[in-house]
């Protein structure tokens, strides 16, 4: 905005000037007496005028030498005292100290626009996996069908050779798992290995057979049917049918992972009862994941990846700035769900695939600027499509590359992030928002004062300006917008500490106990170009009332000698 003020200011100064030199040299062709009169006071103009008009038989030499001479000082007096420095620094020294300080408090802002844009933000959209939960998936319990140990050892054997060429999070889970269950120097050979975002896996895998009889020999299992390895819980299944023994001339299966959509699109039966089985775990904040070798469901997989602790907080935080926050994923609507209500957000995007979180966001900007936090490889075009990309520090490169925003937290030489640096940020924004206003209002006002000063408005009641004196306001001027842009540097970020309030854990109380409604909305459904502006606003952005800090609840606790100590959010919070 600055630069653009600038763009037609200096036009319009020039424009000033050149108007004031006229009108001063008409003002002392027909009233010269009026000059004279001005600067009756003013020792050298007179000591001027009087020896010119001496030594000139005509006297009205001097005076057109006096006329223009006051004219060319009011001129000049406007151009140097209207010097756009003062508009033009207002912006880019408060744009630069608060980036600075965002640095500091490991928060990467690339450029001045997104810091400018922040504050404005109506929604802020966030990334499930990595975003909201701590990006590290493991493997919690394991459904398979009734079946020997050997037959539980071709299932690893194959789910180790599937997830072997995935990089997804929940690949990796299952890989690390498999490897750390099979020790083994050899493993199955994986062929014609497909990977659909979103959905999962499908492959040809061979030579099973010599990969588990040298993983049966380690005697890794036991014999137990209900058992735990490496603290992953391992039950049957009585819904799953019992495995065929493989063909010892052909010792090739077609594996498929992935979700129901995914098996069923592949051909894969899924029983009401195995729906039912997965349901249940997804309603506790599960991640399922079935496995179907030969077209057969062999196991179904239970996978958790837990909550951060100040997620909660941050939700909560930035709910009462008055910004809607939103959760996109992947993930089946339950799972979402659960998350939702753990973290208190009140909108759910769920089974959104990857390439249709661009749209997501671009149909969210209809009704005002967005924010998108991620850190994934898919979320690398919805940061970019986004009015302001944030990318989780520890996430990938490409989504580090495409936000406009990078979050960094290191602590114990370990990266770690903080979803309170959202806050953070957005109050920075605002702080450095307020700034930039207050430098282009007190530049606006000097310049209107000082101009009508300089041009000589007020000299029939005595106040002027010198040029030399106008140089000097000038530089005043700078200097007082880059020490109020530097006055930014006592921002105080707000703390996890600042922000645990009485109403917090009241709030948390509340959370855990309520039944408050979450809008969900499959990925699939949403993307609908003719949806309705009143429809959409129904379903995506439910009103939010901003409540006042102090309530009863704080002097409540005050009597009744309330500890923070005393109450553990971790402890309000469900366990997923």
């Amino acid at each position: 905005m600055a630069d653009r003020i600038a763009q037609y200011f200096i036009p319009c100064v020039i424009c000033l000037a050149v108007i004031t030199w006229i009108t001063w040299v008409v003002i002392g062709y027909f009233n010269i007496d009026f000059i004279l009169k001005l600067h009756h006071n003013h020792d050298h103009l007179m000591k001027f005028h009087n020896v010119t008009a001496n030594h000139n038989s005509n006297r009205n030499n001097a005076d057109y030498e006096m006329i223009y001479k006051t004219a060319f000082e009011c001129a000049i007096a406007v151009l140097v005292i209207a010097c756009p420095c003062a508009l033009g620094i207002a912006t880019p020294t408060a744009v630069m100290v608060g980036s600075g300080i965002g640095a500091v408090n490991g928060i990467l802002i690339k450029g001045g626009e997104p810091l400018e844009i922040l504050q404005s933000v109506k929604t802020i959209v966030f990334d499930k996996t990595g975003t909201i939960t701590e990006g590290s998936p493991k493997i919690t319990k394991i459904r398979c069908a009734p079946s020997s140990d050997a037959d539980l050892i071709d299932l690893f054997v194959l789910l180790e050779a599937a997830e072997r060429n995935c990089g997804h999070p929940i690949a990796k889970a299952i890989k690390s798992f498999a490897q750390k269950v099979l020790p083994l120097d050899r493993s199955a050979i994986c062929e014609n290995f497909y990977d659909c975002p979103g959905l999962g896996v499908r492959c040809m895998i061979s030579n099973v057979s010599a990969a588990s009889t040298e993983a049966l020999t380690a005697d890794l299992l036991g014999v137990s049917k209900r058992r735990f390895v490496e603290e992953v819980e391992i039950t049957n299944a009585p819904c799953l049918p019992m495995p065929q023994k493989s063909d010892a001339v052909s010792d090739t299966y077609e594996v498929i992972i992935g979700n129901r959509q995914w098996l069923v699109q592949n051909g894969v039966y899924v029983s009401s009862e195995v729906d039912d089985l997965m349901t249940t775990e997804e309603r506790n904040g599960h991640i399922t994941v079935l496995c179907a070798a030969s077209k057969v469901i062999r196991c179904l997989v239970c996978i958790s990846d837990s909550v951060k602790k100040d997620a909660a907080l941050a939700i909560y935080t930035i709910n009462r700035m008055g910004i809607n926050t939103v959760l996109l994923t992947g993930d089946n609507v339950n799972t979402a769900t659960a998350v939702a209500k753990k973290v208190g957000m009140q909108v759910t995007y769920a089974e959104v695939l990857p390439n249709y979180k661009k749209l997501k966001i671009e149909q969210i900007r209809k009704f005002g600027k967005v924010a998108m936090i991620g850190d994934g490889v898919n979320d690398s075009p919805a940061l970019a499509a986004a009015d302001v990309g944030i990318a989780i520090g520890a996430g990938s490169d490409l989504a580090i590359r495409a936000a406009d925003i990078v979050l960094l937290k290191a602590h114990s030489s370990l990266l770690k992030n903080n979803l309170i640096d959202v806050v953070v940020a957005l109050e920075l924004s605002r702080k450095t928002m307020q700034k930039i206003k207050m430098n282009l209002m007190c530049a606006s006002i000097y310049n209107l004062l000082a101009i009508p000063i300089a041009a000589g408005v007020f000299q029939p009641i005595g106040i002027s300006i010198q040029p030399w004196f106008a140089g000097m306001l000038m530089a005043l001027s700078s200097v007082t917008v880059v020490t109020s842009s530097l006055m930014l540097k006592f921002f105080r970020k707000p703390t996890e500490k600042s922000l645990t309030t009485p109403e917090y854990f009241d709030y948390l109380a509340r959370l855990s106990y309520s039944e408050r409604p979450v809008s969900v909305v499959s990925g699939s459904a949403e993307i609908n170009p003719k949806l309705s502006e009143t429809s959409y606003n129904d379903l995506e952005y439910p009103s939010y009332k901003r409540r006042p800090l102090l309530t009863a609840t704080f002097f409540r606790s005050k009597l009744n000698g309330y500890s923070k100590d005393a109450v553990s959010s971790e402890k309000l919070l469900p366990d997923l």
